[in-house]
């Protein structure tokens, strides 16, 4: 009810309140859009790769669903302190098919120089590309590691977050703090999640950003029972002349599910630009966490995040000045285990995510990104 209302604000806002005469639309509108193109194949059949617990996917035959997805944004603005966004995303998630969704629809307001607070929907800041991660032509790979970007299991906010910004000279402090709801996805059911709170503190110089931030709640409901869970991450990315470099370490932690859901993951991206080319490489790692006290539950549902290393390589060329094209090789190994990029839609409920990978498995995969 609280995100029908505040969409619903937002569009009385674009289409009421912001002056739209006919002949000057653009002095108030501004749309942009984005996508990827991409196909994807992989060495097995024992299982589908997919990204970020999507159901289904890439198997020995060619998927062309996997990382393709088409963005549009709208955004009004009244005046120099007061705007509203609505950004739909067509993608593949929990639905064996690619289906669009309301992405953002919240309002900002900026008040004063430097603070800035908004209240409706939008990407739960729990990395450091969070705003941009479905924008592939903002990123160097062709896709975020899903050892550490698959752990993320509150997706979006639907509440509000006041941002402050101070620059000391180089630097650029910004502090975050957030709260509201939530819906927790989770071997492909979805839970609701009350009472989310977060802080997000990120220092930026010309070429350097470091970032640390936790969202936790103690109001998911599973089986009509509150439970614990929080997602914290650090992470840190440099871009200075030719050398590109991220790395990011999360930790995800349950309470009462604690040998289910918890787990740490981390990567290191390297590249460096030769004109319009940047070759790049990955290694990414998640590890689930065990404490024998949570032994009984732990036997009774799968986990959530299995073992899986992945490394990568790839190269991104700028073809033009709005579009790029990747390439990415991959070698995934889930010890044996289920990892956390594979699942079977034949099967029924967490059942699904839960089946194991004997071999290390070589995934190729090639993408089209656009801006416009």
């Amino acid at each position: 009810m609280k995100f029908r209302v505040t969409v619903a604000a937002a569009a009385l806002m674009m289409s009421g309140i912001f002056p739209a005469y006919a002949d000057g639309l653009g002095d108030y509108f501004t749309y942009s859009g984005f996508g990827t193109l991409g196909a994807v194949r992989s060495s097995t059949d024992e299982a589908q790769f997919g990204y970020n617990r999507q159901l289904g996917g890439a198997t020995e035959g060619v998927d062309f669903e996997t990382d393709s997805d088409l963005g549009l944004q709208l955004t009004g603005k009244a005046n120099d302190w007061l705007s509203a966004t609505v950004q739909g995303l067509a993608e593949k998630t929990d639905a064996d098919r690619i289906s669009m969704a309301v992405e953002w629809a919240f309002v900002k307001v900026q008040p004063i120089d430097g603070l800035t607070i908004r209240g409706g929907r939008m990407a739960m800041p729990t990395f450091i590309v969070s705003d941009s991660i479905n924008v592939g032509y903002a990123t160097t790979w062709l896709r975020a590691p899903n050892e550490v970007y698959g752990l993320a299991m509150l997706p979006l906010l639907e509440g509000a977050d006041v941002t402050y910004r101070k620059s000391v000279g180089p630097v650029a402090l910004s502090v975050t703090a957030l709260g509201g709801e939530s819906t927790l996805r989770a071997l492909g059911t979805n839970y609701e999640a009350r009472d989310v709170r977060g802080a997000n503190l990120q220092l930026e110089t010309e070429w350097v950003t470091f970032r640390a931030g936790r969202v936790e709640t103690s109001e998911v409901e599973v089986g009509g029972t509150p439970r614990q869970y929080s997602f914290t991450g650090f992470g840190a990315s440099v871009d200075h002349n030719n050398i590109v470099a991220q790395a990011e370490f999360v930790q995800r932690r349950a309470g009462y599910y604690y040998n289910i859901v918890s787990a740490n993951g981390w990567y290191l991206m390297g590249g460096y630009r030769f004109g319009k080319f940047t070759p790049y490489a990955i290694y990414s790692s998640t590890d689930p966490q065990y404490n024998p006290d949570s032994a009984p539950v732990q036997l009774a549902v799968p986990l959530i995040s299995n073992i899986q290393k992945t490394v990568a390589a790839g190269v991104r060329w700028d073809a033009f000045s709005s579009v790029d094209f990747k390439l990415q090789v991959e070698r995934v190994n889930t010890d044996g285990t289920p990892g956390i990029s594979f699942s079977d839609p034949d099967l029924a409920g967490a059942l699904r995510f839960d089946v194991p990978i004997t071999h290390p498995v070589t995934v190729v995969s090639a993408n089209v990104d656009f801006v416009f």
